[in-house]
């Protein structure tokens, strides 16, 4: 029969084997086990960081496309509000001459109050109007104020027709 320092070292041959035997090699010198590190674990490692990195780029062009999408937008926004602004400015400089052309027909004693005062009505209505859709942002009636400019004008050339 064996001796226990032989049946000592046996046990201890068969542990430190089976210790080595779930040493398991990695990609990453800072993991390895006792074997070290595997050089294709390693450059899967690395295949796998290139990956992520080359997606990562992806999104990062896909956010600046947005974000030039966006300052385009905001662009055009701004545009397009100046433009609306300036139209609003031109209403609001007829409607004051359309104001002036009231008050000179009322010294001609050519219009009676109450119709001063209905025009008066119709062109602080068309002044609020304007004002308010400033104020909402861009103008998206400029036809109906036209309208309602013209409608003025007409009724003020009725009535110093008369």
């Amino acid at each position: 029969m064996l001796s226990d320092k032989h049946r000592c070292n046996t046990i201890i041959m068969i542990l430190l084997f089976l210790m080595l035997g779930g040493c398991a090699t990695t990609g990453d010198p800072n993991q390895g086990g006792l074997f070290g590190w595997s050089e294709d674990k390693a450059n899967d490692r690395l295949n796998q960081y290139n990956q992520l990195a080359l997606q990562n780029q992806y999104a990062l062009v896909d956010e600046q496309q947005i974000q030039k999408n966006k300052t385009d937008e905001r662009s055009r926004i701004s545009k397009d509000q100046e433009s609306y602004d300036h139209l609003i400015n031109q209403q609001i400089k007829k409607n004051r001459e359309l104001l002036t052309e009231v008050n000179h027909l009322m010294r001609n004693k050519k219009l009676t109050e109450q119709k001063k005062t209905e025009l008066k009505a119709t062109l602080k209505r068309l002044r609020i109007d304007a004002v308010s859709k400033k104020d909402r942002g861009p103008l998206t009636d400029e036809q109906a104020m036209k309208q309602k400019n013209q409608e003025l004008v007409d009724a003020i050339k009725a009535l110093n027709a008369n």
